[in-house]
């Protein structure tokens, strides 16, 4: 909804989480993006003239390059992380001047529609894993064992845990 081009798309919005003081309220500009384009690609030792070398790197190294450039340029321009402290990116949508035109308006609906903002009472109880989204993404119920999967629910409620 914070597009102009979605004008006539909506009558009514619904914003369902998300919704916290430094999440998603302000997104990177072009020259932030090119930057961590720019390092993205140094990090591994591709120059902008050998793009075709993409096809031959790892997963697991553009993968480290990537999150290392989103630091590096977090730092760089000091850009605030969206959680926990210090310098540092996350992928977000890029301020291009056509799509995105300007910073979202702060969840209020920037087109005069309606919209309603609400979460749920515990939302944030993982708030510890979001933070730590580099190594918990790799951790979860995707690539959980049955005996994991099970553990989990002794862990949080221990003798509490039902039976079913």
């Amino acid at each position: 909804m914070d597009t102009p081009k979605s004008k006539w798309l909506f009558q009514k919005g619904i914003v369902e989480s998300g919704a916290t003081k430094t999440m998603g309220e302000t997104f990177i500009t072009s020259k932030v993006s090119r930057r961590v384009t720019e390092l993205t690609l140094k990090n591994p030792g591709i120059s902008k003239n050998e793009i075709e070398k993409l096809q031959t790197v790892p997963f697991d190294t553009m993968d480290a390059a990537s999150d290392k450039a989103l630091q590096q340029a977090g730092e760089e321009f000091q850009i605030p992380r969206h959680l926990g402290s210090g310098y540092g990116l996350m992928w977000e949508p890029v301020i291009d001047g056509v799509f995105l035109s300007e910073q979202p308006p702060r969840m209020t609906g920037s087109l005069d529609i309606p919209l309603l903002i609400g979460s749920n009472r515990t939302e944030w109880e993982n708030f510890s894993d979001i933070v730590n989204v580099a190594v918990t993404q790799y951790d979860n119920l995707n690539n959980w064992s049955d005996e994991k999967v099970e553990r989990g629910p002794d862990r949080k409620y221990g003798a509490k845990r039902g039976s079913g």
